[in-house]
């Protein structure tokens, strides 16, 4: 999961909190840095969805450590459950802690910060009491990474989490962030993807969809790709997307993608 490498070479005295930002636990809203959106998400669907009730809980306006100098943010499982679209009757908690063991796995990030190289896991901790009445998770925060979480700059996607909680593919999340964060919410906008930047954004190595023979798979790979991510943005967010083939010597030298966000 490449949240550092959004902001990682960002000097921290030159950090503010952008203006137009206000928490809102009603809409359980989170903010990404427009880079990290616009980058290959890697993550399950499902996982992402609980990274994004991590992030609506943290208070960007105070530091967040506690006294033992931790970051810990509780979830509850009904509140993951609701993030993810799943019924609050569904009790399955193996599956549930399936998915928090994806996102810690997808947490691994390295790179640099302040001239040094860092490498380490964003969540490296978890803990839950299966038993309890109400479940929650417990998730520990790496405390040296927070103020990458807390600091907002201007230029920054906001995720509805309302908006996404009904997603079952990745690449609808990975679309649909990528689009937001061009959006300006106004006018329709339009993007040009080559199929490598595609695959590229929606996690896919230069070898899926090919045939055996190594020729590409271009029909299946926009059945089952683009066009599920159309269908599931257009049918679940307030984005309206549509796209087409731009052609070069009859070869596809990039998919257009026009979109507008109805507010």
């Amino acid at each position: 999961m490449p949240i550092l490498n959004t902001l990682i070479e960002r000097n921290m005295e030159s950090c503010e909190y952008s203006e137009n930002w206000e928490q809102n636990e009603n809409l359980g809203s989170y903010a990404v840095a427009n880079e990290f959106a616009r980058l290959p998400q890697r993550m399950s669907v499902q996982a992402f969805k609980a990274l994004g009730v991590i992030l609506s809980k943290i208070d960007y306006t105070k530091d967040n450590r506690n006294e033992n100098g931790e970051v810990i943010i509780s979830c509850t499982l009904s509140e993951i459950r609701k993030a993810c679209g799943v019924s609050t009757k569904d009790t399955n908690y193996e599956y549930y802690k399936s998915i928090i063991s994806n996102l810690i796995k997808s947490s691994y990030v390295d790179g640099e910060i302040d001239g040094k190289d860092v490498m380490g896991y964003v969540i490296p901790w978890v803990e839950a009491d299966s038993k309890a009445e109400q479940i929650t998770f417990e998730f520990t925060i790496l405390n040296k990474l927070l103020p990458y979480f807390q600091c907002l700059y201007r230029n920054y996607t906001k995720i509805e989490i309302e908006q996404t909680k009904n997603f079952k593919s990745k690449f609808s999340m990975a679309l649909y962030l990528n689009l937001l964060s061009w959006s300006n919410g106004e006018n329709e906008s339009y993007r040009f993807y080559t199929t490598k930047q595609l695959k590229e954004m929606f996690g896919l190595s230069k070898d899926d969809y090919c045939y055996k023979s190594g020729k590409f798979d271009r029909p299946n790979f926009e059945k089952y790709t683009i066009e599920v991510a159309i269908k599931e943005i257009n049918q679940n967010t307030r984005m309206k997307v549509e796209y087409k083939k731009n052609k070069k010597n009859n070869r596809v030298a990039n998919y257009q993608f026009n979109f507008i966000e109805v507010l």
